[in-house]
């Protein structure tokens, strides 16, 4: 028999879908024990961090995962043996009961091995068993967890919902589903609706209405089906200067002294989001704990308003103007004339000047935009990590989804490379980092990292990344020896390496194709 007749077989073939659900009948089994124990080894991680981050001994040190242990009877813990594990017969033949016990066994998990293996059948054969039918088998058997896990615990894993985004966005990289352009819209603008609604909801009754973990579903369906396309329209609103060319003085003169405004809020976030990301870590500890919240305060962007550190004295609106107010101030505070740092105008200066280059460069239009944006959540990323040596989220998959969007018409590059880049950005990094990791029983690079790329990779695509990673890693190994020649940093200790990421985005963003012929020539 011709193995093509089932990994090729079209739509409507006979075989192939007998086979998809006998396949599926097994699938179904493992997508039980997915379902039980993926929350369970999320808790024991959660308990371990909260452990760790008090102090005390880790409460869970053995091993669990999705492999070991071997499955046994929740009451007397007899161990499942191969012939009590055939799906839906093992379970008739015991009447649904124990071998040793006679516990009653659910009849959930002979229903959900059924399910799987009728949704199987019915998938290839609509679809056929090649890539975009196998494609959709692979998002139904991520599906169906989530969706049992949602029941079970109220919660999305995001181990399982991730895979079903980037999967859909590949199968609809030929628009097998739905058009790519569609399938990216839809997605950003799924989880960006979402999150707008339960934010207005929030701010009205103090409560959560929707959990991030539904903002993610909500995208993911949206990546396969592309159904929200026609309202995510709605969010393509008219920009400011849209007719402005490339090296237009007026544009570019006020794009420097809009960047100039964004900088001093750019000190802000850079400052509160560290902030507000550990305030919330140490509640969620304490809550977890049964102990009273060590936070109750409003503490975010906006609230409160700004204050000298020293002296408490709150910042008037005359103190704050950029960079003119810390030169008529002498850099000092105007009530206890502490040290103001020069960091502050620095940033502002740098913000104003890169938004005046970015406009010039690129025009105001949606190009110029964006990558105004893009140059911006970079400064902050770049200050964030060299403070904490961390990247957050809520700046690095903004920057990968306007990625995504300035690329669904191929303004930098085709939407398909950008897709791909996104995806070979993230595996790239998580693969070095796992591997260092392995070899060296240490955490080398953190997950802020990979996102950071992928972000790159969603604008420049997949053939810019090895230009990024040479560049950045190039100029990290020079910063960082020098360092430790000048004793400024210890040989083992760790240095942030999203700042050189941030200057290799920028350096690809205006000068993108030299830059990589130059840099992969020398390489070849």
């Amino acid at each position: 028999m011709q193995p093509d007749l089932f990994l090729f077989a079209a739509p409507a073939t006979v075989a192939a879908t007998i086979v998809a659900a006998l396949f599926g009948v097994l699938i179904g089994s493992f997508l039980n024990v997915v379902a039980h124990r993926l929350p369970i080894m999320s808790q024991r991680e959660l308990d371990n961090y909260i452990a760790d981050e008090s102090g005390k001994e880790l409460p869970h040190q053995d091993v669990f995962n999705l492999m070991t242990p071997r499955s046994r009877c929740p009451h007397c813990g007899h161990r499942i043996t191969a012939l009590e594990n055939i799906p839906i017969l093992s379970w008739l033949v015991l009447r649904g009961k124990c071998s040793q016990c006679k516990a009653p066994i659910s009849a959930r998990y002979p229903l959900v091995e059924a399910i799987t293996g009728l949704v199987s059948a019915a998938l290839v054969w609509h679809f056929g068993s090649g890539w975009p039918g196998l494609a959709v088998l692979g998002g139904a058997y991520l599906l169906i967890p989530i969706l049992l896990i949602l029941l079970d615990t109220r919660t999305i894993a995001d181990d399982l919902v991730y895979p079903l985004l980037w999967l859909g966005l590949l199968t609809n990289l030929n628009g097998f589903i739905a058009p790519l352009h569609d399938a990216v819209f839809s997605a950003f603008a799924a989880y960006m609706v979402l999150w707008t609604v339960n934010f207005l909801l929030e701010q009205l009754t103090r409560k959560s209405f929707i959990g991030n973990g539904l903002f993610k579903l909500a995208a993911a369906a949206s990546a396969w089906t592309g159904w929200l396309a026609i309202p995510a329209a709605l969010f393509a609103l008219p920009a400011p200067f849209a007719d402005a060319a490339p090296a237009s003085v007026f544009a570019s003169v006020g794009a420097g002294l809009v960047g100039l405004l964004i900088g001093s809020f750019l000190n802000v976030v850079v400052h509160r989001l560290p902030i507000m990301d550990q305030r919330e870590i140490d509640n969620y500890i304490a809550y977890q704990a049964g102990t009273a919240l060590p936070h109750q305060d409003r503490f975010d962007l906006m609230v409160p308003r700004s204050r000298c550190p020293h002296c408490g004295h709150q910042i008037t609106a005359l103190e704050n103007i950029p960079i003119v107010s810390w030169l008529v101030l002498r850099g000092k505070c105007s009530q206890c004339k502490a040290p103001i740092s020069p960091r502050y105008p620095i940033v502002e200066a740098v913000t104003g000047l890169l938004a005046a280059a970015l406009v010039w460069h690129f025009g105001s239009g949606w190009l110029g935009l964006a990558a105004l944006a893009f140059g911006c959540i970079l400064v902050a990323l770049t200050l964030i990590d060299y403070d904490t040596k961390t990247l957050p989220d809520v700046l690095t998959y903004p920057l990968l989804w306007l990625g995504l969007l300035v690329n669904l018409n191929g303004t930098l590059v085709p939407l398909r490379d950008a897709v791909i880049g996104a995806v070979a950005g993230y595996l790239f990094l998580w693969t070095v980092s796992r591997l260092y990791r392995m070899v060296r029983g240490q955490i080398g690079m953190g997950e802020g990292d990979f996102k950071l790329l992928a972000g790159f990779g969603a604008w420049f695509g997949w053939s810019m990344l090895p230009a990024l990673i040479l560049m950045s890693a190039g100029v990290g190994s020079v910063v960082g020896v020098a360092l430790i020649l000048f004793r400024r940093i210890r040989p083992e200790q760790q240095i942030p390496f999203g700042p050189y990421l941030a200057g290799a985005g920028i350096i690809a963003l205006f000068y993108g194709t030299p830059v990589m012929r130059l840099l992969l020539g020398l390489t070849v």
